[in-house]
């Protein structure tokens, strides 16, 4: 649609001049006001302030070559701040609002020259999504046929050929699964088709995140998944399955966990996702999961009339174990992930009450876990 652009100059010659440039449409409006020098040697050096105010700016991304994530759900913007313009350089002080209702703030410098343009800052924001970060370095994530991974070829970085430093901090960043990550912190790094999240932290799943570490990387027909992390003292009823609105398990747990993938499209990522991990967990107690049987199980036998077989027992014993609960305290539980399967295998648990073997899968494409127990 029509825009309008507007430009004031006030100048006498010897300072920078006193400039006010505006452009707004029917839904966008962008004004910069300030001290900008007009003389050839340094034209349009400069310091003042910018305000942003837009119901879509997906539109002016596009034209610009940068197609953002989730392309077409619209992105109302509005920033405040401080701008400075010096040779090559411009830098974003001060920086206030929201970009699609995600609060944001901080600073940013943008380097030009004849190499890649490079950004470095530091950035606020209300959250960040692992997701919008996969499909800014792999393309669409969502197939709209199947509503899974896509199987085809990966797209292109959105970032090409920038160079991207930021220090990033948000109130909460959802990895995709299990939960939301509050407090979250992590060095975010752009070069040459990839992605690097390093040194993450935060609080999640009632515990504490440390040393996370994510790399992803495409180029070559070839996507990279790498990642890894610590986590300290989370909560077990965060994860644990519900039963009559109850977590099914209490405790805590620390869990060490690394993993990477390489292959040319999404779905090949997560099927041949390869790595290892430990979890050990303290005060661990399991509802539905009765260890002490035998007492009750006798005293139903005695009170049976006639021969005693499997098919009367068997469902004493299945209520038997089934009510109740029992503490299993300090456990490790080492486990292996290939071809996108975790496994934990042959892992033992001792009590005053017996003994319990375990062997576990959990698929990462479906999330469906297959388990035996034998007590």
């Amino acid at each position: 649609g029509a825009g309008l652009l507007a430009v004031t100059l006030k100048s006498d010659g010897r300072k920078p001049a006193e400039t006010s440039v505006s452009f707004s449409t029917e839904q966008t409006r962008f004004q910069i006001d300030g001290a900008f020098s007009l003389n050839g040697a340094d034209f349009a050096q400069g310091e003042g302030t910018m305000e942003l105010e837009s119901e879509n700016f997906e539109p002016y991304l596009a034209m610009n070559g940068l197609v953002p994530p989730q392309f077409g759900t619209s992105l109302p913007t509005k920033l405040t701040g401080k701008v400075s313009v010096a040779a090559n350089h411009i830098a974003l002080s001060g920086l206030d609002g929201h970009v699609a209702d995600n609060p944001v703030s901080g600073q940013l410098s943008l380097v030009l020259g004849d190499g890649a343009p490079k950004i470095d800052g530091t950035l606020k924001l209300g959250q960040v999504e692992m997701p919008w970060l996969t499909e800014a370095m792999f393309g669409p994530i969502i197939d709209p046929v199947s509503g899974d991974l896509p199987d085809a070829a990966l797209g292109k970085p959105l970032a090409g050929n920038s160079e991207i430093t930021l220090q990033l901090s948000a109130d909460a960043f959802d990895p995709g699964l299990l939960g939301i990550v509050t407090e979250a912190n992590a060095r975010l790094a752009y070069r040459s088709g990839t992605l690097e999240l390093s040194d993450a932290k935060g609080k999640w799943l009632g515990g504490t995140l440390s040393g996370g570490r994510m790399t992803l990387a495409n180029g070559g027909g070839d996507g990279i998944l790498r990642f890894g992390f610590d986590l300290a003292g989370a909560d077990v009823a965060a994860l644990a399955w519900r039963r009559d609105g109850r977590a099914i398990a209490a405790g805590r747990f620390d869990l060490t966990l690394s993993a990477e993938s390489t292959a040319p499209s999404l779905t090949g990522l997560r099927s041949g996702l390869g790595g290892s991990g430990i979890a050990r967990f303290t005060g661990l107690a399991v509802d539905g999961l009765n260890l002490d049987v035998m007492g009750p199980l006798v005293t139903a036998a005695d009170m049976m009339q006639g021969e005693i077989t499997t098919a009367k027992i068997a469902p004493i014993l299945e209520t038997l174990v089934v009510n109740g609960r029992t503490d299993l305290g300090t456990v490790s539980l080492p486990f292996q992930i290939a071809d996108g399967e975790f496994r934990a295998q042959s892992v033992m648990f001792d009590t005053p009450k017996g003994q319990i073997s375990a062997n576990g899968r959990l698929r990462a494409d479906t999330g469906v876990l297959n388990a035996t127990l034998e007590l």
